[in-house]
């Protein structure tokens, strides 16, 4: 199992555009699986842009130009750690590489280790300007992308890990973000056996 890098989600936004017939969702609708359940958004105009074993991404406009959000889920192969702290430099290695920096500079970042769901997560937040977004087929602009992340380890399956991520990109930040970004991060939940 491969993950979908935080490059390639990025990657949706260049075509919000093209999506003729996207299945628009149900606030919260969900969304069962073998191994995650996944809630949409909970909000009006979400639309799922991907949907595989690997996971799943909708996209919403933003009420600006070239403001868009994502939310997606994504499931990948997790090597072994010994501790959190291992586990935290394990996530951070794959995020820096998922961002590479002659694109994404760096405005803030913050990784921090949690127990809290009763398995190893590690809460990511981030801010980065891209520097080469396609606004159009044959534009780019340098735009503000905040990122809001949930990396775990599947507590029955050790080998498997997943994401949830809300990602807005922007000329401006959305300072309301990490309220919508919490509550779909609350709604994608391990099933129950």
């Amino acid at each position: 199992m491969k993950r979908i890098p935080t490059a390639l989600v990025i990657t949706f936004f260049c075509f919000l555009a093209s999506i003729a017939s996207a299945d628009i969702v149900v606030p919260r609708q969900l969304f069962p699986g073998g191994l995650l359940n996944v809630r949409a958004p909970n909000a009006e105009g979400w639309e799922i842009v991907s949907s595989s074993e690997a996971g799943m991404a909708f996209a919403h406009r933003g009420a600006y130009t070239n403001e868009n959000y994502v939310a997606q889920v994504s499931l990948f192969a997790l090597p072994e750690t010994k501790n959190p702290d291992e586990f935290v430099a394990l996530i951070k290695r794959g995020v820096e590489n998922d961002t590479p920096a002659e694109r994404f500079k760096s405005l803030e970042s913050g990784y921090e280790y949690t127990g809290q769901r009763g398995y190893p997560c590690v809460r990511f937040k981030g801010v980065t300007v891209d520097t080469k977004a396609k606004t159009s087929s044959f534009g780019q602009e340098s735009l503000k992308l905040q990122v809001y992340s949930l990396y775990c380890r599947h507590p029955r399956h050790q080998e498997v890990g997943f994401s949830i991520g809300f990602l807005h990109r922007g000329t401006l930040l959305d300072a309301g973000l990490g309220a919508l970004a919490e509550e779909f991060i609350q709604g994608v939940q391990v099933p129950r056996k």
